[in-house]
């Protein structure tokens, strides 16, 4: 990144880079475009692995017979 910097800023200054200088400047921009698309995927997925799973909530349903109070126990009733 340092290099980056450096290469920029002598050519915000108005020095003109050599070839060899401007295409260390472009791999340079490549390599830190990848870099960031990189790190973009990765946060894309981390809140995708994050996220509460999608469709509806599922309530789990109580046992019956144990305490329903529409069945009776054995030796009650009937």
């Amino acid at each position: 990144m340092q290099r980056t910097q450096r290469l920029d800023a002598r050519r915000s200054e108005g020095k003109e880079l050599n070839p060899l200088e401007k295409r260390l400047l472009e791999r340079l921009v490549q390599r830190q475009g990848s870099i960031i698309e990189l790190t973009e995927q990765i946060a894309s997925d981390l809140q995708q692995q994050m996220a509460p799973p999608e469709g509806p909530e599922i309530v789990p349903k109580e046992p019956e017979g144990e305490n329903s109070p529409s069945e009776t126990s054995p030796g009650e009733g009937g």
